[in-house]
């Protein structure tokens, strides 16, 4: 059986699929028959060498010299006015080719070519004429190359022009220096592996390559060129190093991308509207929100359908083709006005979501035909299409992998539920005509540690690719120095969705770590084998606690370790400057994984002593002390950025480390200096309150302070003023709680005590829940002039499960000094 390239199905603007078939040197022409030489190495992969265009017969002997002995014998060969992406193509090529061999290939314009052979990089005369070869055939998508070697000349050029993300060009140039050995594994110019030739010759044959995916996007960004020159900062040298990768590794689409993700808000801002039409937006417990638009209001589509059409103005200026984003905010606060309940069967939303799209994309569709709209599917409430509802033919499906077990691959139990998304909306797509394309977390935001995804990469995008889903984003946070061979894995997957991956990771381990590989292998193995056996994950940090247990971090940081002591023993004899920086990153990225999830589990330790009414020791808070401020160093390191993605999340991830550092000196009291003070605590763990408070004690371990059946709990927050200093107001903010059903014997109880009190506490809420709204409750005048004061929640459930008292507990004043 042929294998059918994915691409935009039956949209204007876009060309047929490409048909390989999978044999020895043989290209399917459409209506033609082939035999198939079903040799098990070629169906491995999707990217064969094609022998094309009624060029038979070359001979795999030939060589096509470009260096010989050290010595340039070639030349590059630029057209007399390149593009900016041709002329970097060329200088990719001439670096990569001196530091392979010391030789420097000149570059010449057209008009001054040289007599020797020359490598006619971009739109020559000659790459124009291979240009039109590949135009002419209408079964190559937009993003198809050809590197043509023969002892007269060598040709790269794609398909198309370069544009947007995408730079056949460049992919043309990347794919020729894979074919000499090198490999792009990190981002730097330490990350690359460049093999050493004093003589760089090529073999006499012509191939065509194009990617499986049409969009490959989000890990990461690659809509810049190339760094020029170092950057004074480390952090942005690191950054646009790591663009640059994404550019060798072809990542890229030539796809225009307008509006985003949640674009609701962007369509009909309510900054514009909410004052004066708050019924443009959702209707929520008789309220209306700026969660959500309502999308059935007869005046909101209109002012959608406007916003998308200028954001498709900006799109065509830049690119032919465009997606439009018009999918929900954040969240699942959808319209409950009579209107909206209409579309909406058996709970899932979808149906005025669609709806929405639909009246969007007819309205965008009259002026610009090639735009196409999507939004996110799978996402919001109700994970199924909605059949009842047939979709525009310019939509496009943006399939999302959320709230799913991210870790473990399609063939397991645990991945049915997303096999099962993308199984029902292909077959919705294929019924409709309409291209899905996915949104995935392959580099997961909630996780800077280990993320073992090697094995769901390898099902799942061959599974997606056999199934024509057109492509890929990823929302993926850069944290390398854990998570850089799923990058690689991924954007090599993206490309050739066929392609062996066992053979992928053992390439990886050999050229990135020499002597270490081995080691490394089974570091990577044994990341993927507990994960593998694991509940899984689906987004929450504490879970990775439950997989990474201290016997698996002691496993990894002796596997590592027997891999950097490899790895030094060998440079003492064989120096490599590139090799020791790629052992010293991935070392730092498993000692950070260790010291932050090492650090957790002794919180938890020490969370569950407490919470026994047990004295944990101080020795165990010294090494969380230690642990974690060493994570913090290894974090913000200028000199080897990259190990957590320092621009866009350091925040996330410092942030809170550097709060809990200071919640383990506080143990039992938090004091506070003149000025306004205020104390937050979302609960999301109980280990921030468990060394902040002065007593806590029968809550069950996990978020949002759980009672199991018949439980009863209480926690003692106390407050203090420096010295010399007392409270001047005290009010509680933002404070979300709720009672166990009373019925059941389910009680609460907040309350305040101070020597303004006497010492006794005063009840300021009891048998309350507060859910969803803000709880502002000034209680001044039981701490006006105290140097201290404590907060005492009881909470008691009577009921068969296991209840959530408390979700947000924010308080907030001010002291004054004497």
């Amino acid at each position: 059986m042929p294998v059918t390239v994915p691409c935009w199905l039956n949209m204007p603007g876009f060309y047929a699929p490409v048909v390989y078939s999978l044999c020895t040197h043989q290209y399917d022409l459409p209506g033609r028959k082939t035999s198939l030489m079903k040799t098990p190495s070629m169906f491995k992969s999707l990217n064969v060498v094609l022998i094309a265009f009624g060029l038979i017969g070359l001979s795999a002997d030939a060589r096509v010299t470009l260096v010989q002995d050290g010595s340039a014998v070639a030349a590059i060969v630029l057209p007399d006015q390149p593009t900016a992406d041709e002329k970097i193509a060329a200088e990719d090529f001439q670096q990569h080719i001196r530091k392979m061999s010391g030789a420097t290939l000149p570059i010449f314009a057209e008009t001054d070519r040289p007599d020797r052979l020359c490598v006619d990089i971009g739109a020559t005369i000659d790459g124009l004429a291979w240009r039109r070869k590949l135009q002419a055939r209408d079964d190559l998508n937009e993003e198809a190359v050809v590197i043509h070697q023969s002892p007269e000349r060598v040709v790269l050029v794609g398909r198309m022009p370069d544009i947007g993300t995408s730079s056949t060009t460049r992919y043309a140039v990347c794919i020729l220096l894979e074919e000499l050995g090198i490999r792009w594994l990190m981002p730097t110019e330490k990350g690359a592996y460049i093999p050493k030739r004093d003589t760089v010759a090529l073999a006499e044959k012509t191939m065509i390559r194009q990617p499986g995916f049409i969009i490959r996007a989000g890990a990461p960004n690659s809509n810049v060129l190339d760094p020029k020159g170092p950057a004074e900062d480390p952090q942005r040298a690191w950054t646009l190093s790591r663009y640059a990768w994404g550019r060798r590794n072809r990542m890229g689409t030539r796809l225009s991308w307008e509006g985003g993700g949640h674009t609701y808000n962007k369509l009909v801002s309510p900054g514009a509207y909410f004052a004066e039409h708050p019924e443009y937006y959702s209707l929520r417990h008789g309220k209306r929100t700026t969660d959500q638009l309502c999308t059935t209001n007869p005046h909101v589509v209109p002012i959608a359908i406007e916003t998308a059409k200028s954001w498709a103005r900006i799109a065509q200026a830049k690119e032919p083709a465009a997606v439009l984003t018009i999918s929900p905010n954040d969240g699942n606060s959808f319209c409950q006005c009579d209107h909206c309940k209409k579309l909406v069967k058996q709970s899932n939303y979808y149906g005025p979501i669609l709806d929405f799209a639909n009246k969007v994309a007819r309205g965008v569709g009259e002026e610009y035909p090639d735009a196409r709209i999507t939004f996110h599917a799978n996402y919001h409430a109700g994970s199924d299409p909605p059949t009842h509802i047939k979709p525009e033919p310019n939509l496009v499906f943006w399939l999302t992998k959320w709230n799913v077990d991210q870790c473990h691959p399609i063939s397991h139990p645990n991945g049915r539920k997303w096999r099962d998304a993308i199984d029902k909306w292909v077959a919705y797509g294929k019924e409709q005509s309409n291209p899905i394309f996915l949104y995935t977390y392959y580099g997961h935001y909630a996780t800077c540690t280990y993320f073992p995804i090697l094995r769901v990469l390898e099902e799942e995008l061959p599974y997606c690719y056999d199934r024509g889903i057109i492509g890929v984003y990823s929302q993926t946070d850069s944290h390398w120095g854990c998570q850089g061979l799923n990058l690689y894995v991924l954007a090599r997957l993206l490309w050739d969705p066929k392609a062996d991956v066992d053979a992928m990771i053992d390439e990886y381990c050999r050229l990135a770590f020499g002597p270490g590989a081995k080691a490394m292998r089974a570091y990577y193995d044994l990341l993927e084998e507990v994960t593998y056996h694991s509940p899984g994950f689906t987004g929450y940090p504490e879970q990775l606690l439950v997989i990474f247990t201290p016997e698996v971090l002691s496993k990894a940081e002796v596997l590592v370790g027997k891999a950097v002591a490899q790895v030094k023993e060998h440079l003492a004899t064989h120096p490599d400057p590139a090799l020791e920086w790629r052992m010293e990153f991935a070392a730092r990225g498993e000692r950070f994984a260790r010291l932050y999830l090492g650090g957790y589990q002794r919180l938890g330790r020490y969370a569950s002593l407490k919470r026994a009414g047990k004295n944990p020791s101080n020795s165990m808070l010294e090494r969380i002390r230690k642990d974690w401020s060493e994570a913090i160093a290894i974090m913000k390191d200028p000199t080897m950025p990259g190990i957590t993605e320092g621009d866009y999340r350091m925040g996330e991830f410092v942030g809170p480390l550097e709060n809990m550092l200071r919640y383990v000196q506080v143990q039992g009291k938090l004091v506070f200096g003149p000025g306004p003070f205020s104390y937050a605590d979302n609960l999301v763990n109980d280990t921030q309150v468990i060394f902040v408070s002065r007593v806590f004690k029968g809550f069950a371990p996990g978020t949002n302070m759980p009672l199991k059946p018949n439980g009863s709990g209480e926690v003692i927050w106390r407050f203090e003023a420096e010295k010399d200093c007392t409270l001047e107001r005290a009010i509680f903010q933002t404070t979300h709680f709720s009672c166990p059903d009373r019925s059941s014997g389910g009680s609460n109880e907040l309350a305040i005590r101070s020597p303004v009190t006497g010492g006794r506490y005063v009840v300021v809420a009891k048998n309350e829940t507060v859910s969803f709204d803000n709880f502002y409750k000034d209680f001044t005048q039981h701490v006006r002039g105290a140097n201290w004061f404590e907060v005492r929640f009881r909470a008691r459930n009577g009921g068969s499960k296991t209840a959530n008292v408390m979700d947000v507990f924010s308080v907030g004043g001010s002291v004054v000094k004497h």
